[in-house]
């Protein structure tokens, strides 16, 4: 049962940018796509979404999707910060120039 939790933990992390890829589905794939930038987050905030489901403990699936979901969640939107004039990840957004609370923003 403890896998199933934290697959399911880890699934709600990373529910937010499968969310945005789909509603960007008519518009083509996002240029960040083919960035190692995008892939290393994706599995970062899943990795976050695992942890709390780990730490929690949640009883039920859902519980565990909904606390996978909202742990990376909860810390894009405390921390984060967009960059003025950023609206996508793209490749010309060089990680290594941006702060910590604007690599959560993003």
């Amino acid at each position: 049962m403890l896998w199933q939790t934290v697959a399911l933990g880890f699934l709600g992390g990373v529910m937010p940018d499968i969310l945005k890829l789909v509603a960007l589905r008519m518009q083509g794939a996002p240029n960040y796509l083919g960035s190692g930038f995008f892939w290393a987050s994706f599995v970062i905030l899943g990795l976050l979404g695992l942890l709390a489901c780990w730490l929690v403990s949640p009883g039920a699936p859902i519980e565990a999707f909904a606390v996978g979901y909202s742990a990376p969640s909860i810390l894009t939107r405390l921390g984060g910060e967009v960059p003025a004039g950023v609206r996508d990840r793209g490749k010309d957004l060089a990680p290594s120039k941006l702060t910590l609370r604007q690599w959560w923003g993003i």
